[in-house]
Order: structure tokens, then C-alpha cells, then sequence
């Protein structure tokens, strides 16, 4: 989470800056990673050393956080996906693995039923095919485009985020995530929150082929290891793994989540 801004940049079809950043060597596999709802990409510095020593990693500010641009009005899904892939596009890579959590799950999973052929392994973290039911965002978003500022919509986020021993005292992880959430654009939030509202996999989720590894949380209240079961089933041949985590499994188990992630990527089976 100290990482310094990233400017480097590129402009979707429809004219919003992508802001975006590689780490790790120029010859291993490509691994893009696909943020949650109020972070950005630092959301995964802590995993990035363990990660590059396998991949090349090619993270994102999902529109409407971090150095991307923050446009006004409902997000989609099918936007945000096409958002990462004009990015692979942008940079000319053909065929990636995918990991997302949270919205980044939902964004993973519509490029692989989609864009199947960009797409080498999934990792589906934290994340579900369908949150409803939908009107229970629209309340949401209005308090939260009605409010002076982040402040209560950041701390609703951390007590989704993090168990209570992280979010007791001053634990500098927590900080740092309070700190993004607190300069993240509320249109930003809100626009992603109308696309999880509108979004609804569960029939599509069907069509995914992409070998795909699903991660959940067994204490996440946002995406229930119910969701995550839920979605490993209706993917065929999908890998389910349960971390004993809350919402940020890569935070709060970052040894146990690579782990998994690196396992399930580099398996030649």
C-alpha cells in the first residue's frame, strides 16, 4: 500500500484513462490481477514478492479508482470487462492468466466467458455470480452520493474487509486501506456498485472452459463461501479452495492465498 502512483496509462473506447503498471521479469508468464471495489492496484503489493518470482504481473486501477479516471453515472460489467481487455490490446499480449477478487472475480469471469481465447487459467477470489437482490444497491449508492465524503462508506468497507483483531488499534494494513478508500472518487464506488447490481453470471458462468480455481473466504460476509461453492460448481471442472479468511484473503492469509494461486497456475495437468 506505499508504492508510489503509477501515471502509465491507456484510454479506453470510450475516452477513460486506464492507469496501470508490470512488476517482475519480462520473460515469465503474464498474470493480470483485477482489483476489489474501493482499492486499487496496491491492493496486492504484499503478494507481489512471492508472485514475481513466477509471473510478470500486470496490474490495473479498475475505472473509477486509484489513477484511472473516475467517470459519472452506473458502470457495467460488460464495461469493466472490456476495460481489461482493451488494456491486454493496448500492451499486445494475446493470452494471460486472470486473477480477480471481489468485482475483480466478477470482471475475471465475464473475460472468460467472453474473451475465452485472451484467457489461459482463472482465479476467481472472494467473489460471486450474482449479489441481490438488486435493489438492495440503490439505497446505497444514493446515501453514498448524498454524503459530504468516504468517511462512512470507508468504515462499512473495512468491517467487511478485516476480522476484528486487524481492525482493533492502529494496524498499519488497515491504515493503508483506509487511506485508498478514503481518497477513492465516490462516483467511482457507486458506478461499480450499480455494475454488481446489474450483474447477474449465474447462468453464463456455465459457459466458462478456462481451467479455474475459486478461492473463498470461510468468515467473508460480502461473498459467502456459499457464493464461492455456488460458483465453483457451475463452472466445469472448477477447483474450489476455502481460506479461513474474511474478504481480503490475500490480505489476511497472503502466504496460504499465494500458495494456492501459484499451485494452481503453474499445475501442468
Amino acid at each position: 500500500m506505499t508504492s508510489p502512483t503509477i501515471t502509465t496509462t491507456v484510454t479506453t473506447g470510450d475516452g477513460v484513462r486506464i492507469a496501470y503498471r508490470f512488476d517482475g521479469g519480462q520473460d515469465e508468464p503474464v498474470l493480470l490481477l483485477s482489483n476489489s471495489i474501493g482499492t486499487d492496484l496496491h491492493m496486492w503489493d504484499g503478494q507481489v514478492p512471492a508472485l514475481t518470482q513466477h509471473f510478470r504481473l500486470l496490474r490495473y486501477d479498475a475505472r473509477g479508482h486509484g489513477a484511472s479516471d473516475a467517470p459519472t453515472g452506473p458502470y457495467s460489467l460488460d464495461r469493466l470487462g472490456r476495460d481489461a481487455l482493451e488494456l491486454l490490446d493496448a500492451l499486445g499480449l494475446q493470452r494471460v492468466h486472470v486473477l480477480g477478487l471481489s468485482l475483480g472475480g466478477f470482471v475475471a469471469q465475464w473475460l472468460g466467458i467472453h474473451a475465452p481465447e485472451r484467457i489461459d487459467r482463472l482465479v476467481l477470489s472472494n467473489t460471486a455470480t450474482h449479489l441481490g437482490p438488486p435493489q438492495q444497491w440503490d439505497p446505497l449508492i444514493a446515501e453514498l452520493l448524498a454524503a459530504p465524503d468516504m468517511r462512512a462508506t470507508a468504515e462499512r468497507f473495512l468491517q467487511n474487509w478485516f476480522p476484528a483483531h486487524m481492525l482493533e488499534g492502529d494496524d498499519e494494513i488497515v491504515e493503508g486501506f483506509r487511506r485508498t478508500l478514503l481518497a477513492t472518487p465516490r462516483a467511482g464506488v457507486a458506478g461499480s456498485w450499480a455494475a454488481v447490481r446489474d450483474g447477474d453470471l449465474r447462468r453464463t458462468a456455465t459457459l466458462i472452459r478456462n481451467p479455474t480455481l475459486v478461492i473463498a473466504g470461510e468468515h467473508d460476509t460480502v461473498t459467502s463461501a456459499a457464493h464461492g461453492k455456488e460458483l465453483a460448481a457451475a463452472i466445469p471442472g472448477a477447483r474450489y479452495t476455502e481460506l479461513p479468511t474474511v474478504h481480503l484473503a490475500n490480505v489476511e492469509r497472503p502466504v496460504e492465498f499465494v500458495d494456492a494461486v501459484v499451485a494452481f497456475l503453474t499445475d501442468g495437468s
